[in-house]
């Protein structure tokens, strides 16, 4: 966790989590791949500083919702290379992916436990 957050610190965005990482080693690298991709993209497309990360977990899966605080986007997102591979590693792996763009850009997924 430190190391995540000193990897996003060096692109000038703080990281603020609520819950924790799971156990599993696989999940909790593709949410580990998500929370890069969104501050990368915090910092490239809305201008922020700063991305937000809820974690809940369920008997059957693992939940994530990151939200940022820059500027809105001014219209559907369209996922690029990040976004799609990041997508594709998600689906491949079970799980699902959105992206929201109003009122607020919102990315949320989900991944089953048993991966």
């Amino acid at each position: 966790m430190r190391e995540l957050e000193e990897a996003i610190a060096g692109i000038g965005v703080k990281l603020t989590m609520k819950g924790r990482l799971p156990q599993n080693s696989h999940l909790t690298y593709l949410l580990i791949v998500a929370i890069r991709e969104c501050a990368t993209n915090t910092v490239r497309h809305a201008r922020g500083n700063e991305i937000m990360v809820e974690l809940s977990e369920t008997d059957r899966d693992v939940c994530a919702t990151i939200t940022n605080n820059g500027k809105a986007p001014e219209s559907t997102v369209i996922e690029g290379g990040g976004l799609g591979a990041l997508r594709r590693r998600i689906e491949n792996a079970g799980g699902n992916m959105w992206v929201e763009s109003t009122p607020i850009f919102r990315f949320s997924l989900t991944l089953p436990r048993s991966i």
